[in-house]
């Protein structure tokens, strides 16, 4: 079963597969948040030097949070990502980011949004900002006034998705450098 999305300039396939299963590609972690803000420090700076969106799913495993990651093609308008129809049940939420530092990847696009309300799980967003927001099925979209004056196309679908905060309710900030790690 695949469910195509090709709503304004970008599109996105979700292929729920029979098999074969999507390796894991991260250690287990103890919140969904935690995982999320992992995949996003690793990947959010590559995405910004690369151009590139990488897409992937948080899964719970044995009460245990962990992340899949797909890389995009760079500059391209297009996605997919590959769930194994077995591990859906699994998924409990999808994050992206959105590549190099153009005012339209602050906010989550047409695309993004009607992903959430088809699929009903909430979908992070890593930018050039570092700021990691999230949209949820039922949040608020933009109207296409709204979308017009911050500089998108107008039209409806575009959301500004809230910021995420830590248990202290302090914002969640993400990696968008690239670390030099020293041997």
């Amino acid at each position: 079963m695949s469910t195509p999305h090709a709503l304004g300039l970008f599109s996105l396939v979700i292929s729920l597969m029979a098999s074969p299963a999507v390796g894991d590609c991260s250690p287990l972690f103890d919140s969904e948040q935690l995982a999320v803000r992992a995949a996003a420090d690793i990947y959010n700076p590559l995405s910004i030097v690369e151009d590139r969106e990488y897409m992937g799913s948080i899964y719970r495993r044995d009460g245990k949070f962990g992340y899949t990651v797909t890389a995009g093609r760079r500059r391209a308008n297009t996605m997919e990502i590959r769930i194994p129809k077995m591990d859906w049940e699994q998924v409990v939420a999808l994050w992206h980011t959105h590549g190099d530092a153009k005012p339209n990847h602050r906010y989550f696009s047409e695309t993004d949004t009607a992903v959430v309300e088809q699929f009903s799980k909430p979908f992070y967003l890593a930018d050039y900002t570092g700021f990691l927001k999230v949209f949820r099925p039922g949040d608020p979209l933009l109207s296409p006034f709204a979308a017009r004056r911050l500089g998108l196309p107008r039209v409806r679908g575009y959301a500004l998705g809230e910021v995420v905060r830590d248990e202290n309710n302090r914002t969640v900030r993400v990696a968008t450098r690239v670390s030099r790690r020293s041997s």
